[in-house]
Order: structure tokens, then C-alpha cells, then sequence
């Protein structure tokens, strides 16, 4: 395995491979970008990020089979599909999975989005056998166990995908880059705030606050005395 950011050269004659070289990292780039754009207004930020996230978007839809987009709902996928659409002078081919539990089911979502940018949209709704059917089919698929239980709707989407598409985009990575989710800014929020009890009481204050129903955690984490200012610290 490579670390993040790294390549290495193999040689097929020699059977042998060079050191490790790095070719992207986050600091650097973060540190380069943030001296780069002290000068920029807001708006020229926004625009920059815009024009950047259209070219990437657009260098991607650059393939000679046809291509399509996994979409969500969400904002990274909808904004990946939103782009395309911009880019494109026919209808986008969008894919979903939909379940039928309502706690997980994201197709609502999608199919108005579909239904706004005016694609054509492919739904699918999948049933629990349909997951189970799936399983014994994952060691053969993944290079490696991993605990991300999307890897069972990812690989049931992929399969409906390609009975239309070749390539298909996706939005995953952005939450990484953005803070998609709230989780990211309430853990976060969370770890500073429990760094100021005393440790002696730390486990006595995780075992009562995690016994609590998930929403009263929400309002818990969302009335925390922190401010974004302290996330930025």
C-alpha cells in the first residue's frame, strides 16, 4: 500500500519498484491556495471554485462511449450532475436507488432534481432480498474489506448503470472537501468540547449522553458554547 498522494514506478523486466515519490498533498495545496487568494474578494472565490469544479466536470465528460451520472439528491452529486447538464445539449443519463425504507430513501430526492434539470433519469427501487442477494458477491468485487455499508447500494447501482452507460460520474469525495454532512462540524464540535472535562468524568458524560435518543444528541451537539471561529482553530 501507498500512502495518500504517492505513486511508485514498477518494473515488470526488473521485478522491482523505486521509492515511494509524493505528488499531492493537502497541506501544500491548502497553504498555496489560501497565500494565492488573499487578494480575491468573495465573489471572485466563488467564481474561481465554479469555473475550477466546470473544468474538472468537463474533462471528465470528454469519453468516446457513452456516459452517465450516479445521482443522489444530494449536494455533491446534484451538483455534478447540474454541471453536466450545463455542459451538455442533450439530456444527461442519471441513475438512482431507491429502498424501501423511507429512512434511507434517497430516489424522492433525485427524481425532483431529475425532474428540475431535465435529464433522463433512471430509477430503481430495490428490495431487502435484493441486498442480501448481493453480499456473497463482495469479496469478489473489492480489493479489501471495508466497513461503509454503501458499498452494497453502490455496487447494486453500478450493475443498473451498465446496462446504459460505459462511465458514469459521481459525487463522491466532495463531503470530504466540503463538510457535506453535519457529522463532520458536530464531531468536531463535540471532540472540543469534551477536551475541556476533566478525564476522570469523560466516560461517566459518554455513557449517559449516548444512551440519549439520536435527535436530543442533535440539539446537544447544536447548542454546544462553540462558534466558527473555534472550528477554524
Amino acid at each position: 500500500k501507498l500512502e495518500q498522494g504517492h505513486y511508485l514506478n514498477f518494473f515488470i523486466n526488473k521485478r522491482d519498484f523505486d521509492t515511494p515519490k509524493e505528488f499531492w498533498n493537502p497541506r501544500k495545496v491548502f497553504s498555496n491556495l489560501k497565500s494565492n487568494n488573499l487578494n480575491l474578494s468573495h465573489k471572485e472565490l466563488i467564481e474561481n471554485l465554479h469555473f475550477q469544479l466546470k473544468e474538472s466536470v468537463k474533462n471528465k465528460m470528454i469519453s468516446d462511449v457513452p456516459i452517465g451520472v450516479s445521482l443522489s439528491g444530494g449536494i455533491d452529486s446534484t451538483l455534478i450532475t447540474s454541471l453536466m447538464q450545463s455542459l451538455s445539449n442533450n439530456p444527461v443519463q442519471t441513475f438512482t436507488v431507491g429502498f424501501e425504507f423511507s429512512d434511507f430513501n434517497e430516489a424522492i430526492y433525485a427524481k425532483k432534481i431529475a425532474d428540475y434539470l431535465g435529464t433522463n433519469h433512471t430509477e430503481v427501487y430495490l428490495t431487502e432480498n435484493d441486498a442480501l442477494s448481493i453480499i456473497p458477491e463482495i469479496p469478489k468485487i473489492w480489493d479489501e474489506p471495508f466497513s461503509d455499508s454503501s458499498q452494497i447500494p453502490t455496487l447494486m447501482l453500478s450493475k443498473i448503470t451498465k446496462n446504459k452507460v460505459s462511465v458514469s460520474l459521481s459525487g463522491d469525495g466532495g463531503d470530504e472537501l466540503f463538510c457535506g454532512y453535519n457529522r463532520y462540524n458536530d464531531g468536531y464540535k463535540l471532540y472540543k468540547f469534551l477536551n475541556k472535562i476533566p478525564s476522570n468524568l469523560k466516560k461517566k458524560f459518554f455513557n449517559s449522553i449516548f444512551k440519549l435518543p439520536r435527535a436530543y444528541l442533535y440539539k446537544i451537539l447544536k447548542n454546544l458554547p462553540l462558534n466558527y471561529s473555534d472550528l477554524m482553530s
